[in-house]
């Protein structure tokens, strides 16, 4: 899961989810059906959300206005809102004309209006018969009378074909014309068209400068994607400030996604003072009018406490509830928190349910946790070519920790050829992307070779990179690195201050290294019972070579006050972990009588080993 502030992703559309909108195929118009009602030329409401795949989970997300709700309002400005919905369901009654003669003109039909309705009349089959070639002669009639509304039909039907030549650059010539005549939809629809670069090279200027003579009309989606642009800067400087003032104003109107995007403004305190309550207010809003998103937000708030009691209970069902309408990212974090136990008894077989939800949609961090639980067994049998699938696909997308986690199986042979060159590559992608992890992994491939040349400079300049990043293991390796002069200038003083960064971490290996510098006092005064201290720290988190020393020092007596039943049980537990070494002592000590009767056949069987 993606850590640190809160960010915030902007749904953007497809070419298809545009053409979807605004009912456009790319096949001829379908003719009407039997009972005389249009057909749906459209596919769904075209609602859009936040969660595309690839974005960091657990962060806020805003919601862009579907492309259908910048078209909304149509009734309001003289355009039949069936036209924009793609032809459907369009109850409003033209005023009947009797047709005369081959030309189909009604009298006294001279002038823009009457070429207007007559045209929606072909365009429709109300009073007429349906005919998109018909209705397109007298848009064009209407338009070079200076008609804005029959430039949005003739652009409208350029970028569907329908009744013309399909012709995008035509489509958007006439709906520059409505729009500069200050028709509201054409400068709604050009402004999403520049900004998604559908039929249009992408201009976000463009975008902004029509989407804000739309908004100034008092469109509401098209003051919600307005305040969208202003969010992520894009056409204008960003200025969240005037991204949440367009927000309210589309709120106000009822447009869901802009309450959603209000409702996120307010829990993250971007633009407006933060105030939980009314974020909770807004984004309710929104999400009962279906915005998915919403309830995501909602779920993430309440998971973190951000703005409202935390409440992974209530976490979890607004997730599901997003999940439930195929929210990605909700999904994803409602496996996570079945894989946590967080508000659900833990239960991996619902997180691994859950998590392919999510990456049958190519969300990329659930692909990623996904194959992590194949490649360990978690909640299944283990799967290492499985594991390798999904990570392969979040790699893909470039999900960092799925480019590491894929190149320590190309390394190791798991579920995938051994390929050492590919795990290098794949190192390198994850590490330009700041991860440390792989940047020690690369130090170690480096420093170690089996399939690339050994670089000792190239492995501790890596090494360095991950531990200035305040990662434990390399501080650790770094230590080792100076401590034994390997690709840098030996420097015992600098070794110790790595192993005490990682050690003060909690890093096992280095508590233990760096007992072992004050033992024996290398780039550090030497103290034996500092020592012992920092062995301890090691072994209370069961690290077998720790007991194992530790158990030595008890043996001996060496900055500790000498107890061999002690000794004893630091080596039984070391034994219990496979450490060949404390077995030989303790037999040692059984063959000797160090503390106990001398006892040959228990020595005998600590000397044989049986694993």
């Amino acid at each position: 899961m993606a850590k640190g502030g809160i960010r915030e992703d902007l749904a953007r559309y497809t070419a298809e989810s545009i053409a979807s909108a605004l009912g456009l195929s790319d096949r001829e118009p379908e003719e009407p059906s039997p009972d005389g009602e249009s057909l749906d030329h459209g596919s769904g409401d075209g609602t859009q959300e936040a969660g595309a795949a690839g974005n960091p989970a657990g962060m806020y997300r805003l919601v862009s206005p579907s492309l259908q709700e910048r078209l909304s309002g149509a009734r309001n400005h003289g355009l039949s809102p069936s036209l924009l919905a793609g032809g459907r369901g369009r109850k409003s009654a033209l005023f009947s004309v009797s047709w005369h003669g081959p030309e189909k003109e009604a009298p006294g039909a001279e002038d823009a209006g009457h070429f207007l309705e007559l045209g929606e009349m072909s365009y429709y089959g109300e009073g007429a018969p349906q005919d998109y070639r018909e209705a397109a002669k007298w848009f064009i009639k209407a338009a070079e009378q200076g008609d804005a509304e029959a430039e949005l039909y003739l652009g409208r039907m350029h970028l569907s074909g329908a009744g013309v030549r399909k012709d995008p650059g035509e489509a958007v010539l006439h709906l520059r014309k409505a729009a500069e005549k200050g028709n509201v939809q054409a400068q709604s629809m050009l402004g999403a068209m520049y900004e998604t670069g559908y039929c249009a090279e992408r201009d976000y200027v463009e975008a902004v400068k029509w989407l804000t003579l739309a908004a100034e009309q008092g469109d509401a989606a098209s003051q919600g994607n307005l305040g969208v642009m202003y969010a992520e800067g894009k056409g204008v400087p960003q200025d969240r400030e005037m991204a949440v003032l367009w927000f309210r104003k589309a709120a106000l109107q009822g447009n869901a996604a802009a309450e959603a995007n209000l409702g996120t403004a307010y829990l993250t305190g971007r633009g407006v003072r933060k105030d939980g309550a009314e974020a909770v207010k807004w984004l309710r809003k929104a999400a009962e009018r279906g915005i998915a998103a919403a309830w995501c937000n909602l779920g993430i708030a309440s998971a973190r406490g951000d703005g409202i009691a935390q409440d992974f209970s209530e976490a979890a069902e607004c997730y599901r509830k997003a999940a439930e309408q195929g929210h990605a990212q909700a999904a994803y974090l409602l496996g996570s928190l079945y894989y946590a136990g967080k508000g659900a008894e833990q239960d991996y077989g619902e997180a691994l349910r859950w998590f392919r939800k999510a990456a049958a949609q190519g969300y990329a961090d659930a692909e990623y946790s996904l194959g992590s639980m194949l490649a360990r067994g978690v909640g299944t049998e283990p799967d290492s070519a499985g594991a390798a699938g999904w990570y392969r696909k979040a790699a893909e997308k470039g999900h960092a920790g799925a480019e590491n986690a894929l190149g320590c199986l190309c390394l190791r042979g798991e579920g995938v050829p051994q390929d050492v060159a590919e795990a290098e590559r794949l190192f390198l992608l994850a590490a330009a992307q700041g991860r440390p992890d792989a940047m020690t992994n690369l130090s170690v491939i480096y420093r170690f070779g089996g399939g690339v040349p050994i670089d000792y400079a190239k492995s501790a300049e890596w090494c360095r990179k991950a531990a200035d990043l305040g990662y434990a293991d390399a501080q650790n390796n770094l230590g080792s690195i100076y401590s034994d002069g390997i690709g840098v200038e030996k420097d015992e003083a600098e070794a110790v201050r790595w192993f005490r960064k990682a050690a003060e971490q909690g890093s096992a290996p280095a508590q233990l290294n760096l007992g072992l510098m004050y033992i024996r006092g290398l780039g550090v005064a030497k103290n034996e019972a500092a020592g012992a201290g920092w062995y301890r720290k090691a072994a209370d988190q069961g690290f077998p070579e720790a007991l194992y020393r530790l158990g030595c020092l008890y043996e001996e007596g060496t900055g500790i006050v000498r107890d061999l039943h002690e000794a004893r049980i630091l080596f039984m537990e070391a034994i219990a972990e496979g450490h060949a070494g404390a077995a030989l002592r303790l037999g040692i000590i059984y063959e000797e009588g160090r503390g106990v009767a001398k006892d040959c056949e228990r020595a005998r069987f600590q000397f044989t080993p049986l694993w």
